[in-house]
């Protein structure tokens, strides 16, 4: 998280071969939350049972990021989502 700051990002970080169970209860709930993060890669990660309304992965205003052989199983509602990229994001690629 850049803690509100856009002169100060996070940035270099990877996220590897993560298992993201159960998260509830139910509503706008996340598995992987990532806001105002620069340079990362998140990799052969499982999501499972995430919010009703919410994200795999979900990002806001974050840039130069890979998200690959990730898995995304179980959405517990129709609004669920594998992976959003919102709010300035830019140059993200997701594959496989």
């Amino acid at each position: 998280d850049d803690s509100g700051s856009a002169e100060t990002p996070a940035h270099n970080i990877v996220l590897k071969n993560l298992v993201v169970r159960d998260v509830g209860p139910t509503g706008n709930r996340d598995g992987i939350k990532l806001s105002g993060v620069n340079a990362f890669r998140v990799e052969g990660c499982r999501v499972e049972r995430w919010g009703s309304g919410g994200s795999g992965i979900d990002m806001v205003g974050c840039r130069q990021g890979v998200i690959v052989d990730c898995t995304f199983a179980e959405a517990t509602g129709e609004a669920a989502n594998g992976v959003q990229a919102k709010g300035g994001s830019e140059d993200i690629t997701v594959r496989r």
